[in-house]
């Protein structure tokens, strides 16, 4: 959680909001953030809530009434519509999911050409990463945090992977998970050489180093401890 928050805090600049649900569950933007308060999440988020760049709503109950998937569309659409009128643009994507920006653009000259473009929406391309192989280079690193380690899946074993999305509030009506279908404009999908995003499946929810594997430039791999 620490190492989301300070990426993205960066990235987005000082302008940005996080909204974040305690769903019990999972870790999502807009969506659900796995975090009972007196547990390190907590700890982690409480001094941004105090300057006011973090909300958390508890919506732990809501697991006891279950619509698709802990309720995605539910708690996405409760982040859009409470927004609409407040906010530029709105990014939807999960805590174990970091976006990209390429080294040539910023966050407020891509979304100045995508606007200029006439485009209300955009959908980022996942990028997967392993979730227990790192380099053996990095082994007894200490200056870089755990996620910095891991190791890239070069793969593509469907036609498309998933994608997160962004857009432009007072053109959706409805949010969905992957892009919005009920958007009153177009919507931009060749973004990969703008902006992506680096999907960490399967590390948020184990409390231990993500590294569980190292592996040297000749692919070798070999199990150590970290």
């Amino acid at each position: 959680m620490h190492e989301w928050m300070a990426h993205h805090a960066q990235l987005f600049g000082q302008w940005s909001y996080f909204m974040l649900h305690d769903v019990n569950r999972r870790v999502q933007v807009g969506v659900g953030i796995q975090s009972n308060t007196p547990d390190h999440e907590g700890e982690v988020l409480q001094p941004c809530m105090e300057m006011g760049v973090v909300m958390l709503q508890d919506v732990r109950e809501q697991e006891h009434f279950d619509g698709y998937y802990h309720n995605q569309f539910l708690i996405m659409n409760d982040c859009l519509h409470r927004y609409r009128f407040t906010v530029e643009w709105i990014f939807f994507f999960d805590v174990n999911e970091f976006i990209y920006l390429s080294a040539k653009t910023n966050l407020a000259s891509l979304l100045t050409s995508i606007e200029i473009e006439g485009y209300l929406q955009f959908t980022m391309d996942q990028m997967p990463m392993l979730n227990r192989l790192c380099r053996a280079s990095d082994y007894e690193k200490t200056d870089v945090w755990g996620v910095e380690k891991l190791v890239y899946r070069d793969a593509k074993r469907v036609p498309r992977r998933d994608r997160k999305y962004a857009v432009w509030p007072l053109a959706a009506f409805a949010a969905g998970v992957h892009m919005s279908q009920n958007i009153a404009g177009r919507s931009l999908h060749k973004t990969e050489g703008r902006i992506k995003y680096f999907h960490y499946h399967g590390t948020i929810a184990d409390r231990r180093h993500p590294c569980r594997e190292f592996a040297n430039p000749s692919g070798v791999a070999y199990n150590g401890t970290h």
